[in-house]
């Protein structure tokens, strides 16, 4: 009887299976598309000659600045994915993909420009 009970309490408790479906789904599009990002910053580094350093301390700026925002759900900046609705996630992922990649671009130009010889 007292198995039963508890069993019954960790089925009331524990997330339902759609939301853990949800949540893996996220994570995937989410790494999916901070690979992206990496991969062209890494391209645009590459044909502009500037060292694959300055990607890493792009997206690290980028990052910096995101934290700095309060997480309220304003793409592209601070989304929390465990609030957006289902039907928006890709909508919301994909302003947050260019946000990252705009913002590391321009990171990237502004370093080749800095390192120029005056």
């Amino acid at each position: 009887m007292q198995h039963s009970f508890l069993w019954a309490a960790l089925l009331l408790w524990a997330p339902s299976t759609g939301a853990m479906a949800l949540d893996v789904k996220v994570g995937q599009a989410q790494v999916q598309m901070q690979r992206a990002v990496s991969f062209e910053l890494e391209r645009y580094a590459d044909l502009n000659k500037v060292a694959r350093g300055w990607v890493q301390y792009c997206l690290t700026e980028t990052e910096r600045k995101r934290a700095m925002v309060p997480r309220d759900n304003v793409p592209p900046f601070t989304t929390n994915y465990d609030n957006v609705a289902p039907s928006l996630l890709e909508a919301f992922i994909e302003l947050e993909r260019n946000y990252r990649l705009h913002d590391g671009l321009l990171c990237l130009a502004n370093a080749k420009r800095l390192m120029k010889p005056d």
